[in-house]
This record gives structure tokens, C-alpha cells and sequence, in this order.
């Protein structure tokens, strides 16, 4: 299993029932909406507005425009975080995992990128040291891609599964050996 460098940002747990759930659907489908149609992630106060919400009752809910598009991909792809499969074949669990995910990315496309946007945004924020607040973290995939790869391991070579076994330092990628004039001339460029 991989270990992330970070901590997942977990999604607001939205209320069971009555007004609050509907607010909290209403802040939600707003934000989805938006960002559908203006291919950016809206600010909460931006959300709180078009909802007709005042921004107190907004930030109660998403106290951060992470917190917001959390809920927004886990909206977008809770079916597919959840997925499990019993095929024992790797490569039927992997096709079986593209044949679930992928209508939902392309359903909500602008979702992934918005989510994408706002990562990005951060870290740069975030190593500039400017970042005001928790930042938005990715990389539930990795679990899946695990979960559906989990047969192939076996038939894997060794630096690529060692690279997977939780503790194992990590490794440079190879780089490729330029060849050089020697190696032109001796045959071993080919």
C-alpha cells in the first residue's frame, strides 16, 4: 500500500434530515451548478448569495471554499470511491474499475478540474507560505488504482512492487543513459 505525504481532506458530514439537510443540499447543488457553468470554484460567499443563504449560514456549513469542493467531489464521486470488485482476474478488475469511473468523470468533468484548480492554487499558496487556511487535499485514486491492481502484483517486477509496500524508501525514477559518441560507434546506441 502507498502511503500519501498528506492527509486526505475529509467531507463535511452533511445533516441527516430537516431544514439544516436542505440547506446544506441547497449550498451543495448551487456550488455544483456554478461551477458547471463557470468552470471555477465559487467562493462560499459567492455559493451563499446565488443560494439566498446569508455567508454566516454558508460558512457554517463550508467554513472554506476546500471544505466546499470536498463535499462537491464527494457528491460528484462517491459511487466510485466505494468501489469494490471480486473479480480475481487484474486485468477484468481494472477494466470492471474504467468501465464505473469514467462516465462519472466525464458527468462531472468541471467538478475534477474545479477540484484540480483549487489544489493547485493552494500548493502555491501554500509554498509561498501564503496559504490562510486548510488546504484542499487529493488522492483517493491511489486506493482504487490498489484495490484493482491488487492481482497483477504478483506478476509485477520486483522495483515496482517493492515501491508499493508500505515503508519502502522511495525511489528516483530511472533516467535514461544518453548515448554518446562511443556508443554510436561501438554499436550500443541502437
Amino acid at each position: 500500500m502507498v502511503r500519501l505525504k498528506h492527509k486526505l481532506t475529509p467531507p463535511p458530514q452533511p445533516p441527516a434530515r430537516g431544514v439544516k439537510a436542505a440547506t446544506f443540499r441547497l449550498l451543495l447543488d448551487t456550488a455544483m451548478a456554478l461551477i458547471k457553468v463557470d468552470g471555477h470554484v465559487p467562493s462560499v460567499a459567492e455559493v451563499a448569495a446565488r443560494s439566498k443563504v446569508s455567508r454566516a449560514t454558508a460558512y457554517r456549513y463550508f467554513p472554506s471554499r476546500g471544505a466546499l469542493v470536498t463535499a462537491v467531489v464527494d457528491t460528484s464521486l462517491g459511487p466510485v470511491r466505494s468501489f469494490v470488485s471480486s473479480e480475481s482476474d487484474g486485468r477484468a478488475r481494472v477494466h470492471q474499475l474504467f468501465v464505473k469511473t469514467f462516465p462519472r468523470f466525464k458527468e462531472f468533468e468541471p467538478q475534477m478540474r474545479a477540484a484540480a484548480q483549487l489544489a493547485l492554487e493552494q500548493w502555491a499558496l501554500e509554498r509561498a507560505g501564503l496559504l490562510d487556511e486548510e488546504p484542499y487535499r487529493r488522492g483517493h485514486r491511489v486506493a482504487l488504482l490498489e484495490h484493482a491492481l491488487a492481482p497483477l502484483a504478483p506478476a509485477l517486477p520486483a522495483p515496482l512492487r517493492d515501491a508499493a509496500q508500505p515503508g519502502a524508501p522511495p525511489r528516483a525514477p530511472a533516467r535514461p543513459r544518453r548515448a554518446s559518441v562511443a556508443d554510436a560507434t561501438s554499436g550500443r546506441g541502437e
